[in-house]
C-alpha cells in the first residue's frame, strides 16, 4: 500500500518526502484523521508576524498533522508563473483496512502583464489548469493503490466533493492525464 501510494505521488510532483512512523498496537476500530494547525497561531513570538500577513494568505501557513498514520508524505508541485501545490497525505490503518487523508494548499498565480497572462493561458491549453493538476495528482495516487494492491476504493468526504468514481477510469498516458 505504501509503495503504491509513493509511486503514484511521484508522477505529478517535483519534490516529495515520505516517512513511515512506527505505529504500535492493534489498529483502531475507526480510521484516524489529520488535524490542521497553524504554527503562527498561539505563539507569542510569531503573533506579530501573523498580524502582518493578510488574512487571505494565512491559509498558506496551515499544516496537516498525521498522528497515528503509518505513512506520511509531503509533496510539492511548482509551475513557475502558474501554481504552487503543497500536499500532505496520511495513510491511517484501521480494523477494516486503510484510509488515505489528503490535505492540499493550492496557490494559483493570477494577474501580471499581458505576456505573463498570455503565456499562462497557452500553457493551460497544453498541460491543463492548476485545478485539474491538483485533482489528477490525487487521483493518480488512488489509481496506483487500487492497481497495485486491489482494494475496494470508496470516497468518504472532501472539499471540493468528488462525484462518481474517477479513480476507476484509467489515466491516459503518464503523468496523471485522464478523467476529471
Amino acid at each position: 500500500m505504501i509503495a503504491a501510494a509513493g509511486a503514484g505521488l511521484k508522477h505529478n510532483t517535483s519534490d516529495a518526502q515520505t516517512m513511515t512512523p512506527i505505529v504500535m498496537g492493534e489498529p483502531p476500530e475507526t480510521p484516524g484523521r489529520f488535524t490542521i494547525r497553524n504554527p503562527l497561531e498561539g505563539s507569542s513570538s510569531m503573533g506579530g508576524i501573523a498580524a502582518m500577513i493578510p488574512t487571505s494568505q494565512l491559509a498558506q501557513f496551515k499544516q496537516a498533522s498525521c498522528d497515528g498514520a503509518v505513512w506520511i508524505a509531503n509533496a510539492q508541485r511548482k509551475v513557475r508563473g502558474s501554481q504552487t501545490l503543497r500536499l500532505t497525505l496520511c495513510l491511517f490503518p484501521y480494523q477494516q483496512g486503510y484510509q488515505l487523508n489528503v490535505y492540499g494548499i493550492d496557490v494559483k498565480e493570477q494577474g501580471g502583464g499581458i505576456s505573463t497572462r498570455l503565456a499562462r493561458a497557452l500553457a493551460e491549453q497544453v498541460v491543463g489548469t492548476p485545478d485539474g493538476w491538483t485533482e489528477k495528482t490525487i487521483l493518480y495516487v488512488v489509481r496506483e493503490i487500487q492497481a497495485k494492491t486491489g482494494p475496494t476504493v470508496s470516497y468518504v468526504e472532501g472539499q471540493p466533493e468528488i462525484v462518481d468514481t474517477p479513480w476507476e477510469v484509467p489515466a491516459a498516458g503518464g503523468g496523471g492525464e485522464g478523467a476529471k
